[in-house]
């Protein structure tokens, strides 16, 4: 469709902006469109504020989609690259969940069991206990 080829590019002032209009999306469910903001951030400011936020929410919305590759990689990125960041623990269970859609329960055991370890206190690791209990 040639009319959706045209549509106009937004510009943002910021990054802040950017991650903004991406969110927005997200929380309206147009989730293609949300997944593309994401990754323009990732692209536009790989050492931005938000980046590690992107990498996450690109993640859960391949995850949304079965894309089950390009979900763990996204995931992957928070922990690797920003290992002291707010999301690192929601990453680690969402690799438990990612690994358990692939068949690989033993992994995925791993990553349940290790954001309850390193981040007992986190929403992650009561999601993640409730979730292993589910595998075993």
């Amino acid at each position: 469709d040639a009319e959706l080829d045209s549509e106009p590019v937004t510009e943002f002032a910021d990054e802040r902006e950017a991650y903004q209009y991406a969110f927005d999306l997200f929380k309206k469910g147009r989730y293609e469109e949300s997944l593309s903001g994401f990754e323009q951030i990732i692209v536009n400011y790989p050492n931005g504020q938000y980046t590690p936020n992107a990498f996450y929410w690109t993640g859960d919305l391949y995850l949304a989609d079965r894309d089950y590759e390009k979900s763990r990689q996204a995931f992957v990125q928070v922990i690797s690259l920003y290992p002291d960041h707010q999301k690192v623990a929601a990453a680690i269970y969402k690799l438990g969940v990612v690994y358990f859609a692939l068949g690989d329960n033993q992994a995925a055991l791993k990553y349940l069991e290790q954001v309850q370890r390193d981040y007992p206190e986190s929403s992650a690791a009561g999601l993640a206990s409730r979730y292993s209990s589910e595998i075993q």
